[in-house]
């Protein structure tokens, strides 16, 4: 829908007299020596929840336009961003967005608005005027938060998992630089005068003050906790940081470089925001499910209670009222100021003066690294592709900045990925394994970032082949969604043999019963391929339905089931035939399959509709379907033909009975992922992403009877054949820990691909 914006004015922000000498104090009650402990004011919440919007799925960042007119609402489970008008109080319209889009930033102006997907790892340019998409710049993995100069000219982004900044021209639209880090960025914020970045990293603890130019760290501030979400001061002279951990907020003077206070808020405080004149600072607390306003000077504090676990928050000076996304709601809450007067036409003002240059101090030395922890209320990743009239313009590579670096890096080898291939149909690249990680943790990108192609480009396999597979009597399957390759494992000797190197994103693999063909999907591709395990071949390429997900095999290898996110069905191929001969229609975004021992029922797991659907595999047709959660995210099945869903937000397992429409649950680890159940099904293996642990559970009590530490991101998990292994990768190690069945004692580490999530073993039934 497009909507006439374009003679809005700019809009900016001055600090008015009464606002300095507030300011003014606040710094000097915080130099006294605010960090006391004692407990702030609790006063009468002045904002109340008031009416509701819906938003769309897993609604993230939420930003109103710089006129107090519209709001954009990332829509992280939809794929797109929702927009709301707020003097008709509703969503009017969508607009396009990448895969999981998390963090936003708009121009002064209004004239571009930018979008950070956490997936697609990327950011695109939309025109606000119109809602469409300008160009799409890719950048490092994660990307997971904005911060836009105030002269709209430079943009930055925080890319948690690719441990690194990406700075962007936003006039040219190309890649000015990267900065590498050593830790995993959560928050940024940047200086007034645009020459101080703030970055908050999780692990050590701190906030880093780095040279906007160079990227050079400047100084570091020890806060500890977890510090997330940071906001500054209309004129820089303050730091507020959210705690995660600690639940509350953490307030620094930039001058001097201190924490001067803390202020207790709520659990998982994740975000926080400051009201234009600084005289309010919103903090959003995630787990506690509460919104606190803290008044300046006296920092005096009020609570909200929401009834749903709130992502992020955007306050309109020109309403009073602060809009509040509510992620595992799917809506977006208005909070009204109990005194507000009527809605008013915004004002606009003069630009304040920038502020003098702060005098660099030595850099800070690095703290050891280790996991990041990502947005707790990021739901399941579910991507469709979307028509796109993006201009788009090859990307002159910038020249190499000039960066201080952290500190001495320890990785031996930096792999960077390449840029994709032509588009053009074929088949998969067989490449033995030709490098080695250094065994350190997380091996990162620095390339530059770099323009991506029109979604309708995306390209389908590579056309060349190398070699065979190289599997002996045991093997595993891992699909490295970073690197677009399935790497394969002895299971014996527990090296890397080959792999199958893709054009785009693995999504689902499946071995028949004879140990004969590899089935896979491949993200946009529309194809099922069959692979030869021996020779490496590809058999056959069979056309199905739109953006295919997770794969099963029939026991007797006649019929091969796959998953259709975009189309909410699951196409039934006939082998050896090759040929779709039918189609069951299912619920909302299919993404797992899982077949029953005796092959008469097939599970499909609907992430979007939160809901297994159970099909008869003769009759070919749904025999009933049952909710699981709220998120499920994977699925797998005992040998007594149980059924077992992990619920990524419910932190839960839930577990079917065959022939029953009752549930059971289990509590796991944070945001758990992938499942499975033991040969002889005594115990299930849950992998918990964020938690970074393995829940042992046993299968008959339903009680969990070890919680096992593992890798940073632990995604998939898998059994040996004989029950002995337990094989978890680990999605932000790069690595996959080869574990004791019986007491969950790592054997070995093995470097894999990058970003490897969901495996398959695999036994030869032709081999000893």
């Amino acid at each position: 829908m497009s909507r006439n914006r374009s003679a809005h004015k700019r809009v900016a922000v001055i600090l008015r007299p009464k606002s300095i000498r507030l300011l003014g104090a606040v710094a000097l009650l915080l130099l006294i020596g605010f960090r006391s402990g004692h407990a702030d004011a609790t006063v009468a919440p002045e904002y109340a929840a008031g009416y509701t919007i819906g938003a769309g799925k897993n609604p993230h960042d939420i930003l109103a336009t710089r006129d107090g007119r519209y709001v954009y609402v990332a829509g992280f489970g939809a794929d797109n961003l929702a927009i709301i008008d707020l003097e008709k109080q509703k969503t009017i319209s969508t607009a396009p967005a990448g895969d999981g889009p998390i963090a936003l930033a708009i121009a002064s102006d209004n004239s571009f608005l930018a979008v950070a997907n956490f997936f697609s790892n990327d950011v695109w340019f939309l025109a606000p005027q119109t809602d469409t998409v300008e160009s799409k710049i890719e950048v490092a993995e994660g990307p997971i938060a904005l911060a836009l100069s105030a002269d709209d000219r430079t943009l930055y982004v925080a890319n948690v998992t690719g441990r690194s900044i990406s700075v962007i021209d936003t006039a040219s639209r190309q890649a000015a630089a990267v900065f590498p880090l050593e830790d995993y960025p959560q928050g940024l914020a940047i200086s007034p005068d645009g020459k101080r970045l703030f970055v908050s990293m999780r692990e050590r603890g701190s906030i880093l003050e780095l040279n906007a130019s160079t990227g050079e760290i400047v100084r570091s501030l020890t806060t500890g906790g977890y510090p997330r979400g940071l906001a500054l001061s209309p004129d820089g002279s303050l730091l507020f940081a959210a705690d995660y951990e600690a639940g509350g907020l953490i307030v620094a003077d930039t001058a001097a470089f201190v924490v001067a206070r803390e202020v207790k808020t709520g659990d998982g405080a994740a975000r926080v925001a400051v009201a234009p004149e600084g005289e309010k600072i919103f903090v959003v607390n995630s787990k506690a499910r509460s919104i606190s306003i803290i008044r300046l000077p006296d920092f005096s504090i009020s609570t909200v209670a929401l009834d749903s676990r709130p992502a992020a928050i955007s306050y309109v000076p020109e309403r009073q009222t602060a809009f509040v996304s509510l992620s595992d709601a799917n809506e977006v809450v208005a909070l009204t100021a109990k005194t507000s007067p009527p809605p008013s036409a915004a004002v606009f003002e003069e630009p304040v003066q920038a502020l003098q240059p702060q005098t660099a101090l030595a850099a800070a030395v690095p703290a050891p690294e280790f996991a990041p922890i990502l947005e707790d209320s990021i739901s399941l990743p579910p991507v469709a592709e979307k028509a796109s009239s993006a201009t788009v313009t090859p990307l002159k590579e910038p020249g190499k900045p000039s960066l201080a670096p952290v500190a001495d890096s320890a990785r031996k080898e930096t792999r960077p990925v390449s840029v994709k291939p032509p588009s053009g149909a074929g088949e998969p690249v067989l490449e033995p394994s030709k490098w080695v990680h250094s065994g350190r943790a997380g091996a990162e990108r620095r390339e530059i970032a770099r323009l991506v192609p029109p979604l309708d480009e995306k390209t389908e396999l590579v056309e060349q082949k190398r070699g065979a597979l190289g599997i002996g009597a045991s093997a595993i399957f891992i699909i490295n969604e970073d690197s677009r390759e399935i790497s394969i494992v002895d299971g014996r000797s527990l090296e890397r043999v080959s792999s199958l190197v893709l054009k785009d994103r693995p999504e689902g693999i499946a071995v028949d019963a004879n140990g004969n063909l590899l089935y896979l999907t491949v993200r946009y591709s529309d194809m099922l391929y069959a692979v030869d395990i021996q020779t490496g071949e590809v058999r056959s390429k069979v056309a199905v339905g739109s953006y295919p997900r997770g794969v099963a095999v029939h026991p007797d290898g006649r019929t091969v089931y796959v998953a259709n996110e975009n189309d909410g069905t699951i196409s039934l191929v006939s082998m050896p035939a090759g040929e779709v001969s039918g189609d069951v229609k299912v619920g909302e975004k299919p993404m797992c399959l899982a077949i029953s021992p005796d092959g008469k029922m097939l599970y499909c797991l609907n992430a979007f509709s939160g809901t297994v659907s159970m099909i008869d595999t003769a009759k070919r047709e749904i025999a009933s379907t049952i909710k699981v959660g709220k998120a499920p995210r994977s699925i797998a099945v005992s040998p007594d033909g149980r059924l077992f869903v992990s619920d990524s937000i419910g932190d839960q397992v839930v577990v079917l009975q065959p022939g029953k429409f009752e549930t059971a649950s289990v509590t796991v680890g944070d945001r758990p992922e992938d499942v499975a159940v033991s040969p002889d099904g005594r115990f299930l293996f849950c992998a918990n992403f964020l938690s970074e642990t393995i829940s042992v559970i046993d299968a008959k009590t339903l009680s969990v009877v070890r919680e096992v530490p593992t890798g940073s991101g632990p995604s998939g998990i898998a059994v040996s054949p004989d029950g002995h292994y337990l094989y978890v990768s680990n999605r932000l190690d790069n690595t996959v820990s080869v574990m004791d069945a019986r007491d969950c004692a790592v054997l070995e580490t093995v470097p894999i691909g990058q970003g490897p999530t969901r495996m398959l073993v695999f036994a030869s039934p032709h081999k000893n």
